[in-house]
């Protein structure tokens, strides 16, 4: 929006230069004038006054919404010579400072009284002379800001070039003054102006190509445009306008170009030939704008237009994923399901005609399917995490309870590498309301990952505590550990460390994903800490303790903030 409202400025701000250009009627300049200016600035009235110093009275010149009265006034007291005076603008009321002082002005009281709720003044400037003012008034309804107050600038800067124009055309007979009036109307514009001879020559600067280019005149003048060329357009770009100048045609276009100092700026550049009476192109005019901020805006425009479209394709990407994922997984159910009854039954023996060879391989087949069973269901929670469906079942629980089971299921486990489990629990009694199978699943995940990636004879520690009414689990190892080049990608689906340690056990790489996702869904929180080598510590906490759950703040070691899990997610 902010893009298409600054190209909607410099569009009318452009087409008052072309009025200022095209037309020495200045009562049809005028009339142009308020009309534009009504697209940049709401109001209700728009005055125009011309001041004469030596007579000490001012001319209302041009009114719209009202009737110009046309005879001199005087200036003592007035809001134009307040203006044109201190050739400051005026923004009032002003949501700064309020400027109470204007209050008291005859001229304003006159305007507050007539029912005027805001209004900006702003000088008409040839030069350093003031020699009007540019008035918008409003009944209503309207909150001038500082920014309306810097478009009527530019609209009183283009004013005033007209009035140059104009006085120029009319003292013909005094060719100094025409000339002073011609450069003081170009020195007034707010774009750069060059003015060139046929063969590229500069004759002639203003004001503005000084202050942004950082060339003097003297620097300037008799130099080639090409001075400022920065290398990024090719020799076609310069070859195009120089055909379309000579054969008499305006030449419009963006570029890029370089200041004194080396730096580049973006311009908008108009080329305009100049003929003698005999129609030969003897001239060319240049009106160039630097455009760094709206080109900058633009940019940053496409750039979130290009992550919006990277964005929509990875949702597109996601949901595909998600869907794949769900579909095969329901598909590998319902077959595998059927295979670990009937291993179920032939185990079973009840002929006593299976060998001990084929009871082992049916046993064989019974782990392996479980495995699988258990994989189904690990992707089937992470498709439905990635369409925000898993869902939680919270009920009321003993915690301690809890945790005495999931420790009890694994001790086989354990005991197959000669591992030892040291526990810190909280005592019975300890209740919390949360889903207790997704809360199962969670610590289940965390001992299986610290025995699978601990070597035999290893320690493991699981304990729980309370810490300001939220349970606390942590788990910790001495195994293998992750490297922290792997650490960010520990939570992204299907992702395992490539190290031969880490690839000769079996995973899928979803069970701390899966963590992660229960936990935030439980509005609780996980922190990890690893070093290669050196073990991996996972930390928990779990909100919804019941009221009566004694408090027990253990002292824990503080882990690193880059180990939060938030910031592991790609």
């Amino acid at each position: 929006a902010s893009v298409g409202r600054q190209a909607h400025e410099e569009a009318v701000l452009a087409e008052i230069g072309r009025i200022v250009s095209s037309s020495l009627d200045m009562e049809n300049i005028y009339g142009q004038f308020a009309e534009l200016a009504l697209k940049l600035i709401p109001a209700d009235e728009i005055g125009i006054t011309i001041v004469d110093p030596e007579a000490g009275t001012f001319t209302e010149q041009y009114m719209w919404g009202a009737e110009a009265r046309g005879i001199p006034l005087s200036l003592e007291g007035s809001l134009t010579e307040q203006v044109t005076r201190t050739r400051e603008r005026i923004l009032w009321p002003d949501s700064e400072d309020g400027q109470p002082e204007l209050d008291e002005l005859p001229g304003v009281v006159k305007i507050i009284e007539a029912g005027v709720r805001a209004f900006i003044s702003v000088p008409l400037l040839l030069r350093d002379r003031a020699v009007g003012a540019l008035h918008l008034y409003t009944y209503g309804g309207v909150q001038y800001t500082p920014a309306h107050v810097g478009l009527a600038e530019q609209v009183a800067a283009q004013i005033a070039g007209a009035i140059a124009n104009a006085q120029l055309h009319a003292q013909t007979s005094n060719a100094k003054a025409e000339l002073d009036l011609r450069a003081a109307a170009l020195e007034a514009a707010a774009n750069m102006i060059v003015i060139t001879d046929r063969d590229g020559a500069i004759q002639y600067v203003n004001e503005a190509f000084t202050r942004y280019t950082g060339y003097t005149r003297e620097e300037a003048i008799g130099q080639n445009p090409r001075v400022l060329k920065s290398g990024q357009q090719d020799t076609k770009f310069y070859e195009d306008m120089w055909d379309t100048i000579l054969a008499g045609r305006v030449w419009d276009n963006t570029l890029i170009n370089r200041r004194k100092d080396g730096s580049e700026y973006p311009e908008r550049m108009t080329i305009t030939p100049l003929r003698d009476e005999a129609g030969v192109i003897t001239r060319f005019i240049a009106i160039k704008q630097d455009i760094t901020e709206r080109a900058a805006a633009e940019a940053e425009h496409r750039e979130r237009e290009k992550l919006a479209a990277k964005l929509r394709e990875l949702q597109r990407l996601s949901e595909a994923r998600s869907q794949f994922l769900s579909t095969v997984s329901h598909e590998l159910k319902t077959p595998l399901t059927s295979v670990l009854a009937f291993a179920d039954i032939l185990s079973r023996n009840r002929d006593q005609n299976f060998t001990e060879r084929q009871q082992q391989q049916l046993g064989m087949i019974q782990r392996n399917g479980r495995r699988l069973g258990a994989l189904i269901e690990d992707l089937l929670d992470v498709s439905r995490i990635d369409q925000g469906r898993l869902k939680l079942e919270p009920t009321e629980f003993d915690v301690r309870v809890l945790l005495d089971e999931i420790i009890e299921s694994f001790n086989p486990i354990l005991a197959g590498k000669g591992q030892t489990l040291g526990t810190d629990l909280p005592p019975e009694g300890t209740w919390i309301r949360a889903d207790r199978n997704r809360l199962a699943q969670v610590v289940g995940n965390l001992l299986s990952n610290a025995s699978k990636y601990s070597p035999e004879a290893s320690h493991i520690e699981a304990d729980a505590w309370l810490e300001r009414e939220r349970l606390c689990i942590q788990v910790r190892d001495d195994g293998i550990g992750i490297s922290f080049k792997d650490q960010p990608q520990l939570f992204t689906p299907f992702f395992r460390a490539a190290d031969a340690e880490t690839r000769a056990e079996s995973g899928t790489g979803l069970g701390l994903v899966i963590v992660k996702s229960i936990v935030e869904l439980h509005g609780g929180e996980v922190l990890l800490e690893s070093e290669r080598g050196k073990g991996t510590t996972v930390r928990l906490w779990i909100p919804g303790l019941l009221a009566g759950a004694p408090e027990v703040v253990r002292e824990a070691a503080v882990l690193q903030p880059f180990s939060r899990l938030d910031q592991f997610v790609t």
